[in-house]
């Protein structure tokens, strides 16, 4: 976040810090608001040997006011800060015996806020210096900088492989984190109302698949009955509804949309935005009691409704409603440490009881969206339907028109065989037999013959008069 310019045992940072180091931890500090050294060196060097860098440029913040100490971690929470460390800073913090040894916990001052304020991007939660936060050893400050951590995975690529041989992936990084956020369920996020939520921690993670503009985690310990954690969610139900008015459109046209999408953007995500649970600090035992405790306690936040849509021409389509729940993901914070954040460390509450990936628990495959892949479907099976329709009625119509062309030729033949009978052969004209006697005209032809018309047989009639028609009666024609 700085250049390299820090002089080695210069009077004005006699600890030998460089500039870049003093802002990445003024910036880290920023948003843990309290962290050891070790936290720190893990956040702006991951992977090195020792906390030796970060001391300094901590040493050196204190010299000018910025940061100062007035804490220490207490006996086995001192684990926080080794769980990434190398090999050697794991001997280096422990003491005798093999037990970790407690750490200085460091806070910003009110200088130093104003100072790393400047470093965080504009939009960031300010938050105060937590003053008074490591008098007893900030225990829960502690394991919220550990799921930070867990979920930025910074050493991964310096400490170990998954256990499929793949170095888990980070989400974010330690500017997208806010802690000490108020969610307002009335009021400002200045002055807020009594009874809003506060965020153990806040993600926003554009970069994510899906993307979330909204992640709130919340660091449970075991300290509070689950019934609590209940009562935050309900806290944190009523943020998500409240609702204000948009502004208005080209055409004078107003909508309400939710509050909280005005303060972090958007989501492509059906549904309230997600809440993580990481309960740490606990046995097996006791973890599965708590987590199953909580899932029950929270059900109606975090359920769906059942609803169906009725087809003329179809069954009734089956889903779930998603648009008022809030999706909540529970996890460890040793499985977040050993898998990051992408990896399949999460179950939420009303899918199946296997582990999911962060995307997988976060579709819904039973909400509004398998509606429409439905509808879709059914359109896709309508049209097919109508397309085979339309192409069997195409090739009737064909059929029908060849049927019509053959009976057309069969007449025409027909009509021509029957004019070629009742042609004459010699001229070809209609000989009209039919007519014989009653034509008064051709009383003096031939009688038909069958071959020739009335005038053919006139003009072949070898004699005319009585003595010729004698003579036709003694021949035969």
């Amino acid at each position: 976040m700085g250049k390299e310019t820090g002089v080695t045992g210069s009077a004005t940072y006699p600890y030998g810090s460089t500039s870049r180091m003093r802002a990445d931890v003024l910036c880290a500090l920023g948003v843990l608001k309290v962290a050891t050294a070790s936290q720190l060196q893990r956040i702006a060097r991951p992977g090195a040997r020792d906390n030796k860098s970060a001391r300094n440029a901590l040493l050196d913040l204190s010299k000018h006011g910025l940061v100062v100490s007035d804490g220490n971690t207490q006996g086995p929470p001192g684990t926080f800060g080794r769980a990434r460390t190398s090999a050697a800073a794991a001997v280096s913090a422990a003491g005798p015996g093999g037990h970790p040894k407690s750490q200085k916990l460091w806070r910003l001052t009110p200088a130093g806020l104003d100072a790393a304020v400047q470093l965080l991007p504009a939009d960031h939660h300010r938050g105060g210096t937590a003053r008074g936060a490591g008098r007893h050893g900030a225990p829960h400050s502690m394991a919220v900088n550990e799921t930070i951590l867990a979920f930025l995975q910074p050493a991964a690529a310096h400490a170990h492989d998954d256990v499929d041989g793949v170095m888990p992936r980070g989400l974010g990084s330690i500017t997208a984190w806010s802690t000490e956020v108020v969610l307002p369920v009335t009021g400002s996020v200045s002055a807020p109302s009594k009874g809003s939520p506060r965020p153990d921690a806040v993600l926003r993670a554009a970069e994510a698949a899906p993307a979330l503009p909204l992640l709130c985690v919340e660091v449970d310990t075991g300290t509070e009955p689950p019934a609590r954690i209940a009562e935050k969610l309900e806290s944190y139900r009523r943020f998500f509804r409240r609702t204000v008015a948009a502004p208005a459109g080209p055409f004078g046209s107003t909508r309400q949309v939710p509050y909280w999408s005005t303060l972090y953007g958007t989501a492509d995500l059906e549904g309230h935005p997600p809440v993580a649970l990481v309960f740490t600090g606990m046995g097996p035992r006791g973890l599965a009691g708590r987590t199953a405790a909580v899932e029950d306690l929270t059900r109606a936040h975090w359920s769906g409704r059942p609803s169906h849509h009725r087809y003329w021409d179809a069954d009734d389509f089956h889903w779930t409603e998603y648009d008022d729940a809030i999706p909540v993901l529970a996890t460890t914070l040793a499985e977040l440490q050993q898998h990051g954040p992408h990896g399949p460390v999460w179950r939420r509450y009303g899918h199946r009881p296997d582990r999911e990936t962060l995307a997988a628990a976060l579709a819904n495959p039973d909400g509004a969206q398998t509606l429409e892949r439905h509808d879709t479907e059914l359109r896709l099976h309508r049209d097919a339907a109508e397309e085979r329709q339309r192409q069997e009625q195409e090739a009737e119509r064909l059929r029908r028109e060849e049927e019509e062309e053959r009976e057309a030729t069969r007449q025409a033949a027909t009509v021509a065989e029957a004019a070629r009978r009742e042609a004459c052969a010699r001229c070809d004209r209609p000989r009209h037999d039919d007519r014989f006697g009653q034509d008064t005209a051709a009383d003096d032809a031939p009688p038909p013959d069958g071959v020739h018309c009335t005038a053919c047989r006139r003009e072949l009639q070898p004699c005319r008069g009585p003595f010729g028609r004698l003579a036709r009666r003694l021949g035969g024609y």
